[in-house]
């Protein structure tokens, strides 16, 4: 039941995706309000937070003669599809962002998604989500619209054929959260034990 409603409230603010001249998948033009009407669902994964974005990875840009506008209006954009994984050895690239790689970070690899960002990702399969960052750009030259890390696809359980969906999550300056990830969700802030304090009776 609880999944059940989730599926529900998730619908009601997800945005139906639309075919480009070229056969691509675009964003919808209509955004609907993240409402939900059922229980809320606590989510892990990377921790969302304010961050500037990279100048240099967030211009318009053509691949492969190809041509790819980086998305504007996060809270307008939902899209399912099949995920990729990205499993590069670690530090061995570098990420559109400038940071090294690493497999086992929970970030994602997406062709217009603002960087740095973030996004809930939802495994339609097995009902599954995770926060993840996206820090690069692709996948190129297939079907897929996302590429996972290898930990954000251990933690959601995918392979290369797994159906995923992309739902932004929109960081504001004070660090509140908004935008289609967040519809029928709040994210689980990570928490670091402090070590003891040292005994300086003795």
């Amino acid at each position: 039941m609880r999944k059940q409603w989730l599926g529900i409230c998730i619908a009601a603010g997800m945005l139906a995706a639309c075919t480009s001249d070229d056969g691509q998948q675009q964003t919808v033009s209509v955004p609907q309000p993240a409402v939900c009407n059922g229980p809320i669902v606590e989510i892990s994964g990377a921790d969302p937070r304010f961050e500037p974005l990279n100048a240099t990875a967030n211009q318009d840009y053509q691949r492969d003669g190809k041509s790819y506008k980086i998305v504007q209006d996060p809270s307008r954009f939902s899209l399912a599809g099949l995920a990729a994984i990205y499993d590069a050895e670690p530090g061995s690239n570098l990420t559109a962002s400038g940071e090294a790689f690493d497999p086992t970070q929970l970030t994602a690899a997406h062709p217009t998604l603002p960087i740095p960002s973030y996004a809930r990702i939802t495994n339609l399969a097995n009902g599954r989500m995770i926060v993840v960052r996206i820090n690069d750009r692709g996948p190129y030259g297939n079907d897929r619209v996302i590429s996972l890390s290898r930990a954000a696809a251990d933690r959601l359980n995918t392979s290369n054929n797994t159906k995923v969906r992309i739902d932004p999550i929109i960081v504001a300056q004070d660090g509140s959260l908004s935008g289609p990830g967040m519809a029928c969700t709040t994210v689980a802030k990570q928490t670091y034990a402090l070590p003891a304090p040292p005994d300086l009776s003795g």
